[in-house]
């Protein structure tokens, strides 16, 4: 288990699991696995053709404010699995820039499927490795280059494609569009995280 990450599990007696495992929130049996939130994945539209009995979920440790990530893996199968609540106003962004970003080679995941009316996103799974996993004094220096020359590239692509970039973001950050970036940072970073 030394080097695993392993957050809110059962593990059963007799259990090896891999040194570079990232899970989360699961019974883990020797030859299965099941997530706590089975019932509820199950229910989803999205993944009708999933036989997840079949698949192992994880929980990814890293989230995004209101929005959950899972790991689905089968084999040598990967996939990811967003859930968004129902009052998620940046949901229908997501996917539409999500699918932009991939189309122009901007790093972001391909999405496979995803259905509005449950907010959920199943997409390409591009690896475990985090950036901030990367920040050993090592390696410091070459992945904050990795992660300007992206940026460049980023900045570079919009500004090429600057009316189909403006028309898919439409998001104006106005008074009330910085307000509630400060507020939320306000909320969750000083308030909850930092008390």
């Amino acid at each position: 288990i030394g080097g695993a990450t392993i957050k809110n599990c059962i593990i059963h007696d007799g259990v090896t699991i891999p040194s570079s495992a990232r899970r989360g929130d699961e019974f883990i049996a020797k030859s299965f696995s099941v997530h706590s939130d089975m019932e509820v994945l199950r229910g989803l539209r999205l993944l009708k053709g999933f036989d997840l009995q079949r698949w192992r979920i994880s929980t990814l440790a890293e989230q995004g404010s209101s929005r959950k990530f899972y790991r689905l893996q089968k084999g040598k199968a990967s996939n990811i699995l967003m859930l968004s609540s129902p009052e998620d106003k940046d949901f229908e962004r997501y996917v539409r820039l999500g699918k932009l970003f991939h189309r122009h080679g901007l790093g972001a995941p391909e999405i496979f499927a995803h259905d509005i009316g449950e907010c959920s996103v199943l997409m390409e799974d591009l690896g475990a490795e985090i950036l901030y996993d990367m920040m050993s004094p090592s390696v410091k220096e070459r992945a904050y280059r990795k992660v300007i020359e992206w940026l460049v590239n980023f900045q570079l692509t919009a500004a090429s494609n600057e009316k189909l970039f403006r028309r898919t973001v439409s998001r104006e950050f106005d008074y009330e569009g910085l307000k509630w970036e400060t507020d939320y940072f306000r909320d969750n970073f000083l308030i909850r995280y930092l008390g």
